[in-house]
């Protein structure tokens, strides 16, 4: 202590006559010079860099980016897109007419053809749409089975008749825009053309 040193280094500025003296200009200071002299710790721009890389990466993989319209993953949902349009129109403009049946077209509620039984293609769903009709099947009416069915003969009596009626569908066009309710126009017609008949029979 009688040399004037202290244990952070000398406090004069102008001891020792060279640079062994103050150590550089920086004495003795265990935590370093408090001068401007010191070398600052270096930053580190490359952690801040390799940040800004994830975050664009997550965004460019997941749909953030903006641009990422030739990823993989829009080909994926348009390709599924098309696949679903391609088979509502094949499975609504395809259709099978059985033996026994014809195809009534319809083409936006009014009638286009008939077509025979086999396979056929028409335009699809909403701008075609096919009603099938069975052609050779018998159909029964019964008349007066459940009910009083009274009739007036030619020499005027009342019986009482019951009887059926088979019938089946001669034009399925007319079938299906002819007539709201078919069973009931040929119940109708049947007995209208019964009473006729009984009316002339005595």
């Amino acid at each position: 202590m009688s040399e004037g040193k202290s244990p952070w280094g000398s406090s004069g500025g102008s001891s020792g006559g060279g640079s062994g003296g103050n150590n550089g200009g920086r004495g003795n200071n265990p935590w370093g010079s408090s001068g401007g002299g010191g070398q600052k710790p270096p930053r580190r721009p490359q952690q801040s860099a390799d940040l800004d890389n994830v975050i664009r990466g997550f965004k460019d993989k997941f749909g953030g980016g903006g641009n990422n319209a030739g990823k993989p993953g829009n080909l994926g949902f348009g390709l599924i897109a098309i696949v679903l349009v391609v088979f509502y129109l094949l499975s609504t403009s395809i259709y099978k007419i059985d033996q026994n049946e014809e195809g009534v077209v319809l083409r936006f509620g009014q009638y286009s053809r008939t077509t025979p039984p086999g396979l056929h293609l028409k335009l699809p769903i909403p701008f075609e749409l096919i009603q099938k009709v069975d052609v050779e099947s018998e159909r029964t009416i019964n008349i007066g089975t459940t009910s009083e069915n009274l009739m007036l003969t030619g020499d005027e009596n009342i019986v009482r008749i019951a009887y059926a009626v088979i019938w089946r569908v001669n034009n399925s066009a007319d079938y299906v825009f002819n007539l709201q309710n078919v069973p009931k126009a040929v119940n109708d017609v049947a007995e209208s053309a019964m009473r006729e008949i009984v009316g002339k029979t005595e």
